[in-house]
């Protein structure tokens, strides 16, 4: 049976994923079929699958900005917006490299501290798991080549995504905590005026839902402070952010 979707690790919940991360943190991976989106006004670099495919790295690359001594190219903005399609309005060329530096210093930080970090056994089984959701493996290349994304970068992404997810588990879950007025407010302010006034459901039964909710609005709040706390201590520099020329 053909699925796309979201990259994750096997057995992780989908509920938690869909509230997992600030908005502006570049993780979280989508492989979907149709077009790629053009980024929008005020970094429009046109529509990335349809550039990319047969564009050798050296013909459109370029270095827009260095993190801590490591750098992010064009490509790798063009890569990221690919397996995020579907974002309405389309992210902006800014964003897009915000999102990546977010993520890159996130990474830098995890690899510090993690003593654990996944192994390849644990990343492979994530790439298998998102070619499953294909009806052939042919099916999932050919959106690969449609996209424009290079398997080892999808690799790589993997791999960064685990490898921060584990850290971000251990240093911030076990400090997230939900009172149980917080989830009675949330049900009787928010949810309620979206349920059917004719047969709301009770407290009971959407409980799990909104704690779960709560705890990862909680999560990103946590992490978009640690995030900022990189920033103010990291070595970023950005660079003019135009299209690279086409060369031939």
């Amino acid at each position: 049976m053909r699925g796309y979707g979201q990259i994750a690790a096997p057995g992780v919940n989908p509920l938690r994923r869909r509230f997992r991360w600030p908005v502006h943190v570049a993780l979280g991976l989508v492989l979907a079929p149709g077009a790629v989106p053009a980024f929008s006004k005020g970094g429009n670099l046109g529509t990335p699958g349809q550039t990319r495919p047969g564009t050798s790295a050296a013909r459109v690359d370029r270095v827009l900005a260095v993190v801590n001594g490591e750098p992010i190219t064009y490509s790798e903005v063009l890569e990221a917006v690919a397996l995020t399609p579907g974002a309405v309005p389309p992210p902006t060329l800014e964003e897009t490299l915000e999102r990546l530096i977010d993520a890159r210093l996130m990474e830098h930080e995890a690899r510090r501290y993690l003593q654990e970090p996944p192994s390849e056994e644990e990343s492979e089984a994530t790439l298998r798991a998102l070619m499953d959701r294909f009806a052939n493996p042919e099916d999932y290349r050919a959106t690969l080549r449609r996209l424009g994304i290079a398997e080892d970068y999808l690799r790589k992404r993997i791999q960064r995504e685990l490898i921060v997810d584990r850290y971000v588990d251990r240093r911030f879950r076990p400090l997230v905590q939900v009172a149980q007025r917080d989830v009675e407010e949330y049900y009787r302010t928010v949810l309620l005026p979206d349920l059917d006034a004719g047969s709301p459901a009770p407290l009971v039964e959407v409980e799990s839902l909104i704690r779960n909710i709560l705890e990862q609005r909680d999560l990103n709040r946590r992490i978009s402070a640690w995030v900022d706390e990189l920033k103010s201590s990291a070595s970023i520099v950005r660079l003019p952010l135009s299209e690279p020329p086409q060369s031939g």
